[in-house]
């Protein structure tokens, strides 16, 4: 015997509203997650240009119609991309570095937690140079970005001032300078990784360069910030 879907009408207003039913939304949301996922791979390894419609359609059970549906275009399509990336990134960073008394502590953690969290997702460097070749037209588009970076932008300030007030820190640092130079020592080398190993003769991502790097970032973010009078009683070495 065939299965069969209840439609549940509700007046609402005076007006008849049809009730859309629990199974068709999970099914819904299951296809707009399959087609994000599978456009994700596509854009990091296709870049923006070479990612096809027809291709990512093809490699989920879905349709160009209901990618259309979800997305309107391609470009909207690689914004939500993006938009995915971003949180994703966030969230692998986290938030531990907030939470430590300690002011250098929470210094060490933030940029060590930012180089494990580039090395775990290296497709957000496949995209931000995409989307860099594009001089930022599609993010400029992302509303959520300032709501991902300002509280971060702002706790790296709190975490400076901390530093600064208990006589630790140098003063007058910049966050946002600090944030795009502790960054790009992440950013750089992950970027790069395939140049610099054929150059260098190593493997950039071999678990012991890998963590050799880290403490690398770690100890220049450090000594950027931390008086020079007060790193010798935190066992840094001249």
């Amino acid at each position: 015997m065939p299965s069969t879907i209840k439609i549940v009408r509700r007046a609402v207003g005076g007006t008849v509203k049809q009730l859309v039913p629990a199974n068709r939304k999970r099914d819904a949301m299951r296809s707009r997650e399959a087609i994000l996922t599978t456009a994700v791979k596509h854009f990091v390894e296709k870049g923006y240009d070479g990612a096809r419609i027809d291709e990512i359609v093809s490699d989920t059970d879905t349709s160009k119609k209901l990618l259309y549906h979800y997305f309107l275009s391609k470009e909207n399509l690689f914004v939500a991309v993006l938009e995915r990336i971003y949180t994703e990134f966030s969230l692998q960073r986290g938030e531990t570095w907030r939470n430590e008394k300690s002011p250098s502590e929470g210094l060490r953690k933030l940029a060590g937690e930012t180089f494990n969290a580039l090395v775990k997702m290296p497709e957000i460097v496949s995209l931000l140079n995409t989307e860099n070749l594009f001089k930022a037209i599609h993010i400029r588009k992302l509303l959520q970005i300032k709501a991902i970076y300002h509280p971060l932008l702002d706790g790296i300030g709190e975490l400076l001032a901390r530093g600064e007030k208990a006589g630790v820190f140098r003063k007058g640092i910049d966050p946002i300078q600090f944030y795009i130079s502790m960054s790009a020592l992440s950013y750089h080398y992950i970027s790069n990784q395939h140049t610099f190993s054929a150059i260098l003769g190593f493997d950039l991502l071999a678990p012991r360069k890998l963590g050799s790097r880290r403490d690398h970032v770690i100890e220049m973010c450090l000594r950027f910030c931390i008086k020079s009078s007060i790193a010798a009683r935190l066992g840094m070495p001249d």
